[in-house]
């Protein structure tokens, strides 16, 4: 059973311990069980330990401030919850590698966004939440990945699933860069907006909206509050 769980087997371990399913959106458990899925996979790796909670409830903030109704806020939620499940097929040591990934190394860890598509894609009504959470890599100009889309092959959410990936990656501490403030992780974004890989007004957005946290977390949202999660712990 135990080599069943290892990285180079667990895709097809899940596959087949996880028949395909049906969901309900609206059901708030589902909710809490993608905060938990982030949970789990923050935690394969020190330097990840929030990142994903994180992006979750960065994009719940960045939903609020556009003025998304209840349920579009919960279905970007999840999303954000579930876009590094495929993480959990890559090796640690890739991910808590010192210094610069080989060529090789770095294709292991593209892989991750595959991963996700592929466990994503077989639950019906996931067709937007899985879009949303397997587009946080690609970039404006077609140089992302895994489907190296273009900027008109991205919807508001998926750019701004970009945005909040690179943001969170650039602030947290990482086995090659030290936690970094609110204005030196804008002046990253700002580069890449420039660059023509990320949107711009997005990246300006989040500029206000991110500014009272820096070098702090961004507290759960009040409602997954009130299911009684407690994620950020």
């Amino acid at each position: 059973m135990l080599i069943s769980l290892m990285d180079e087997n667990i895709m097809k371990t899940m596959h087949g311990a996880i028949p395909l399913w049906e969901v309900d959106l609206a059901d708030p458990v589902i909710i809490r069980i993608s905060g938990m899925v982030a949970r789990i996979i923050d935690y394969k790796s020190v330097f990840t330990r929030k990142h994903t909670i994180q992006i979750a409830n960065r994009a719940y903030l960045m939903a609020e401030h556009y003025g998304y109704d209840d349920t579009k806020k919960g279905l970007l939620y999840l999303a954000a919850s579930l876009h590094d499940i495929g993480k959990a097929a890559t090796p640690t040591a890739v991910l808590e590698k010192q210094g610069a990934l080989t060529s090789e190394e770095y294709r292991i860890i593209m892989k991750h966004v595959r991963c996700t598509w592929e466990w994503l894609r077989g639950i019906e009504g996931f067709e937007q939440i899985s879009y949303w959470a397997t587009t946080h890599h690609e970039k404006l100009d077609g140089s992302g990945y895994p489907f190296r889309m273009l900027q008109g092959e991205l919807d508001f959410n998926a750019r701004l699933m970009a945005c909040i990936d690179i943001y969170q990656a650039v602030c947290e501490e990482r086995p090659y860069h030290a936690e970094r403030s609110h204005e030196e992780t804008m002046a990253i974004l700002r580069e890449n907006a420039a660059a023509g890989k990320i949107d711009a007004e997005i990246t300006e957005d989040m500029g206000v909206v991110m500014a009272p946290y820096s070098l702090k977390e961004v507290p759960l949202p009040l409602y997954m509050q009130e299911f009684g999660a407690n994620f950020n712990d």
